[in-house]
C-alpha cells in the first residue's frame, strides 16, 4: 500500500540533503564557474519541488503496474505540455530566466501529481492504493 506520507517525507528529507550538499553536488557534476549561479538557483528550486517529482515519478510506475500505461503516459504529456508552454511565458514574458524555467518545472510536475492524487481515489483504482 502506498502512502502519501511516506512518500512526502522521503522526498522532505531528500531534497534537505540536496539543499544542504548543494555546492558539493555542483561541483561533483563539473557546473563550470559561468553557470554555477544559474545551476545552483534552478537546483534550489526543483529541489524544493521535489516531492511532487517523486509522487508522479511513484505513481507513474504503478499504474503502468497495473496494465494502464496509456493512463501514466496522458500524465506525463499534460505535465511536460504544460512546462513547455510556461517556459517562454515565465523565461521571457516575465523575465525570470533560469527561475522562471525551474517554476514551469516545478508547476507541470505538481500538475501532474494532482492527476495521480485524483486518479488514485477508491473508486478508479484498479488496485484500491490509499493515499
Amino acid at each position: 500500500m502506498l502512502k502519501l506520507r511516506r512518500i512526502s517525507t522521503f522526498d522532505t528529507f531528500r531534497s534537505a540533503l540536496f539543499l544542504i550538499f548543494m555546492d558539493e553536488i555542483l561541483s561533483l557534476v563539473g557546473v563550470s564557474p559561468d553557470t554555477w549561479d544559474y545551476a545552483k538557483s534552478y537546483l534550489t528550486i526543483v529541489s524544493l519541488g521535489g516531492p511532487f517529482v517523486l509522487i508522479s515519478n511513484c505513481y507513474s510506475n504503478v499504474i503502468r503496474a497495473e496494465g494502464r500505461s496509456s493512463q501514466a503516459m496522458m500524465e506525463q504529456i499534460i505535465g511536460n505540455l504544460l512546462n513547455v508552454v510556461l517556459d517562454p511565458i515565465m523565461i521571457l514574458g516575465f523575465g525570470w530566466n533560469i527561475a522562471g524555467a525551474a517554476i514551469a518545472t516545478v508547476i507541470g510536475n505538481a500538475v501532474g501529481a494532482l492527476y495521480y492524487v485524483l486518479y488514485f481515489q477508491p473508486h478508479q483504482a484498479a488496485s484500491q492504493h490509499r493515499l
